[in-house]
């Protein structure tokens, strides 16, 4: 049986409450206890309750649910399988042209470093004068 409304926030009063959603309901957690459970959708429950927790010097923060965690596990595993998957297709492409690929990383390379030069050498000759303290 749960405690009445009052003897939840007697209970909790002062503290801080994680609210943790799970499927359809609130749970509202301090420390290791469970002190309320309610469903998402009686609203005005949720609001009263949670009005009183405020009241009595109380904090609620918003607890991450185990289905978020579980996405954020997959989610992981799914980067690494892509990345494993990217390189097999790129190795299968250009095996046997291994001397092309490396001629044009190294054309790559080389004109990306040309155009970094030129830029900042014509950016500090028109600063030059600007940049000179008398």
């Amino acid at each position: 049986m749960p405690l009445p409304l009052a003897g939840v926030v007697a209970g909790i009063a002062g503290s801080t409450v994680v609210r943790y959603t799970v499927g359809t309901t609130l749970v509202y957690l301090s420390g290791k206890q469970i002190w309320y459970q309610v469903d998402k959708g009686a609203q005005d429950e949720i609001e009263d309750f949670e009005n009183s927790i405020l009241e009595a010097g109380g904090t609620i923060i918003e607890g991450v649910s185990s289905e978020v965690l579980d996405i954020i596990r997959g989610l992981g595993g799914a980067i690494i399988d892509g990345l494993d998957n990217a390189y097999d297709e790129v190795r299968l492409k250009l095996r046997g042209r291994e001397p092309d690929v490396i001629a044009g990383i190294v054309v790559a390379a080389l004109s990306v470093g040309t155009v970094l030069f030129l830029y900042y050498s014509i950016k500090a000759k028109a600063l030059g004068p600007a940049l000179k303290v008398k």
